[in-house]
């Protein structure tokens, strides 16, 4: 039986298996499974499920369907019957999903779970999760508990890429000349062909767990993939040839500006990450553990993605404990309110003008956690917000025609719960002067940033339910 950390994990497209990197201290064990078949569920009336289900059978991009029971819903009591399809292959599943909406003509079937990692399904459904400590003999056994407040983390090899670029404008470009490269202090220089096939030596020798960049995938991985391709050189930077989880650059409007998101270059067997990356900068390695563990999305894909997104990553794997599928497309339009109801509910958003001058005995109150906290305490959830069964008896909203549910306890607060204890800890050890303290303070921090994003994340336009 091998013991260790779960360091990576990516679909294989050509092979249809999942791949998972376990790191141990005698090395990194590459491990394939050939036998985990992602699906998606389908909602139809309950008479055309059976024709449904024959017409379905018969496409090429559809291996098997099968009735299966989920609930659809957060608020739903009881399962209900859904059409379970498992594509024939990992690419097709968004291609089938998008046959069976058009054969629903896009409204009349809701479809869930099309959209969910695929990583993120296996961990789902082996009860294991990234960076945790594992058992493995052909299944999977966790050695420790998910939300376990101390955890080990193996001391995995980090080393920095860096490259020189003759750059005639200042700012480096794909044309300009490939001078040298360094790996933890180690150089090689001479025509770019030489500085190619030395990057591939280094990184083959040093063998490192982490290969941090700066501006990874922005410049650094894209420029040298373009040099390698002219030069006929097979760059390799990770255990496995290639990357996976490649996607195309995209730009974004959040916050009254503009973002531009770079491709993503993965890594196979190894970790890349850039050190502008939000995780990593603001809380460092440790932080990123503690975010890639809760959230179940392994370490190089939740250092590209925002702690808002381990928020719902952290929501959809708790519903999926519960039986809950996830909505693909939500077709339903936000609930009509009037301009008395939104200025009634958005009274928390008032600022006060100050008065101009000069003012002595100023006082400021910083509540730790404060929304969070109030969405644990008074069990403020999607599915409790106006529940049926607390129309009465309810928790009445101040202000508002709004009640909260008395009866059973809410996802959300489910969620929030252990991590404002979490944060709560870590605060407290951060201030004891241990040999972990840095450690504290990264996991502390990031804690941070997943609490202010976790109220956010509930609004119609970004909530999953």
């Amino acid at each position: 039986m091998t013991q260790g950390w779960i360091l990576d994990a990516h679909p294989d497209y050509e092979r249809d298996s999942i791949v998972l990197w376990l790191w141990t201290p005698s090395g990194v064990h590459r491990i394939e499974d050939r036998g985990f078949r992602p699906s998606f569920f389908v909602k139809v009336p309950l008479a055309e499920l059976p024709d449904l289900q024959r017409r379905l059978e018969i496409l090429d991009q559809i291996a098997a369907t099968r009735v299966a029971m989920r609930r659809t819903s957060l608020a739903a009591e009881s399962p209900e019957p859904l059409l379970e399809v498992v594509p024939r292959h990992y690419r097709d599943l968004r291609d089938a999903a998008q046959i069976v909406a058009s054969a629903g003509r896009y409204y009349e079937y809701e479809l869930f779970d099309v959209d969910l990692r695929f990583s993120q399904r296996y961990f789902l459904q082996h009860n294991i999760f990234p960076m945790g400590l594992v058992a493995y003999d052909g299944s999977w056994k966790p050695l420790e508990e998910h939300f376990a407040l101390e955890y080990e983390v193996p001391p995995l090899r980090r080393e920095v890429l860096d490259v020189d670029i003759d750059a005639p404008a200042g700012i480096p470009r794909m044309e300009d000349r490939l001078l040298a490269a360094s790996l933890d202090g180690d150089v090689v220089d001479g025509d770019e062909e030489d500085v190619l096939r030395g990057i591939n030596a280094l990184v083959e020798d040093h063998d490192p767990d982490i290969l941090f960049t700066d501006g990874g995938d922005a410049f650094l991985m894209p420029y040298l993939v373009k040099k390698a391709e002219s030069h006929g050189v097979d760059l390799r930077l990770g255990r496995d040839p290639g990357f996976h989880g490649t996607r195309s650059a995209k730009s974004y409007f959040t916050y009254g500006k503009i973002v531009y998101k770079p491709s993503q270059y993965l890594l196979k067997g190894r970790l890349h990450l850039d050190r502008g990356h939000f995780a990593v900068r603001e809380s460092g390695f440790a932080g990123l553990v503690e975010l890639s563990r809760l959230s179940a999305l392994p370490p190089q894909e939740q250092a590209r993605l925002t702690p808002g997104t381990a928020f719902t990553s952290m929501q959809t794997n708790l519903a999926h404990q519960d039986g809950v599928v996830v909505l693909w497309k939500k077709n339903m339009p936000e609930a009509f309110k009037t301009a008395e109801d939104l200025v009634l509910g958005d009274r928390g958003g008032f600022i006060f003008e100050p008065e101009v001058g000069l003012h002595e005995g100023i006082v400021e109150i910083d509540y730790a956690s404060l929304y969070p906290r109030i969405m644990v305490k008074y069990n403020i959830s999607q599915e409790t917000l106006g529940c049926p069964c607390c129309l009465l008896s309810g928790q009445r909203v101040p202000g508002l025609k709004y009640h909260l549910c008395t009866q059973r306890l809410g996802l959300i607060p489910r969620v929030l719960k252990p991590l404002v204890e979490r944060k709560r800890y870590y605060k407290r050890m951060k201030k004891e002067r241990t040999p972990l303290q840095e450690v504290y303070e990264g996991r502390d921090t990031i804690l941070k940033w997943l609490l202010v994003t976790s109220f956010g994340y509930q609004g119609y336009r970004n909530a999953r339910y």
